[in-house]
């Protein structure tokens, strides 16, 4: 193994026995002898695109979609999901994909379009755009049209399936993506994450015991499944059923697959029990949350490092030392349902108020989410709201 001379998110050249980049602050990687790691990034065939969008996207969507909004837990991932990596620094710049990477995705394209029948070379076309649309989610349009044509071709294809109830997943389209999972679930009814994930949808679209039901079916014949219990216990506490939340986070916890989501569900029962919170250690920075010494720097953290919009704050303009717009990219707040989107606000305001006492802030806070491309103002986060 050896250290690349460039990092490998931002391109700049490293210092001798550097860990962090100290242009984007992001982890450098070690690479082995010959992996192409060892320079700025090579030139490739369209071949090769679906592999490399892989390593290149590090910031997975994270939690399950529900789950996510609630605390930062990772959803188990799939065939066609990169792993997912740790946080990027606060103040890493957005990854975008490299243009020999968007160049060689389009010849992958047209190439699968002269080729209408060659579902192999499709489902490529399909899983690269499917990857880069969690960096830039235009190309999950591109993503949906490929799998589509794939389902039109072969309408059992159980890839195809999976992949359009992903995306209608990321965008947050309960509705449609159970309607995918059914369909998958209809021809491989026991597939656990599939399921998982279809529990999450009918969790999304406010059918609580039916996805508390879909959950208990999945432990039912894998007891060792982490994400069913984390998500029944999710389920459970929206429910207001805390003694059967905590159970249920308590066995996610024993068979958590790692040290780092292990302290994630801690956190977990830590704020459902109502106990005080561990400490967070920002990746890359060696500093805990709890070091950031004012409202702004913890409420910046809040949205920043929140596990649904924290990939897509652009920027955050403070009108005064309590008030902010963040400008957000491509956030589907339109498309989460009415319990969603509650849930949604309650959790962040909430997680206002708790810095808005920890700092002593008797104030008002408030806050604008902003969509980037319109300038128009999404939702207001207010605590105490506006009126009281």
């Amino acid at each position: 193994m050896h250290a690349p001379r460039f990092c490998q998110y931002c391109g700049a050249e490293r210092g001798p026995q550097a860990r962090y980049c100290v242009q984007c602050g992001a982890p450098l990687e070690a690479a082995p002898s010959g992996s192409g790691k060892a320079g700025r990034l090579p030139r490739m065939s369209p071949q090769l695109a679906p592999l490399f969008v892989a390593g290149v996207v590090v910031v997975s969507i994270g939690a399950a979609v529900v789950s996510g909004l609630l605390f930062p837990a990772p959803k188990t991932t799939l065939s066609n999901k990169p792993t997912e990596a740790a946080p990027l620094p606060q103040d890493h710049p957005p990854i975008r994909i490299p243009e020999e990477v968007k160049k060689a995705i389009s010849e992958l394209r047209d190439k699968a379009k002269a080729e209408p029948d060659n579902l192999d070379l499709w489902r490529q076309v399909a899983q690269a755009q499917y990857r880069a649309g969690l960096l830039e989610p235009e190309y999950l349009d591109g993503a949906e049209t490929a799998y589509q044509h794939i389902l039109a071709k072969a309408p059992e294809d159980l890839d195809a399936l999976r992949a359009l109830g992903n995306i209608a997943y990321e965008r947050q389209q309960p509705a449609v993506a159970i309607s995918f999972y059914q369909r998958y679930l209809a021809v491989k009814p026991e597939d656990p994450e599939v399921r998982t994930d279809y529990g999450t949808m009918l969790l999304a679209s406010g059918k609580q015991d039916e996805a508390v039901q879909t959950y208990r079916s999945v432990i039912e014949k894998n007891p060792e499944f982490f994400q069913a219990h984390f998500n029944l216990g999710v389920a459970y506490h929206g429910m207001g059923k805390v003694e059967e939340a905590l159970a249920a986070f308590r066995k996610a916890r024993d068979l958590a697959p790692d040290q780092r989501i292990r302290e994630q569900v801690d956190q977990v029962l830590a704020r459902v029990q109502g106990a005080p919170q561990p400490e967070q250690v920002q990746a890359g920075t060696g500093r805990s949350e709890n070091e950031a010494g004012t409202f702004r720097a913890a409420a910046e953290s809040l949205f920043r490092q929140n596990p649904v919009m924290g990939s897509r704050v652009q920027r955050i303009d403070w009108q005064g030392e309590f008030a902010a717009r963040v400008y957000l990219k491509d956030f589907p707040m339109e498309q989460m349902g009415d319990s969603m989107r509650a849930l949604f606000r309650e959790r962040m305001i909430g997680r206002l108020r708790e810095q808005k006492s920890r700092f002593k802030v008797s104030e008002t806070v408030r806050f604008e989410l902003v969509d980037a491309q319109s300038g128009r103002v999404m939702d207001t986060l207010a605590d105490p709201p506006s009126g009281s």
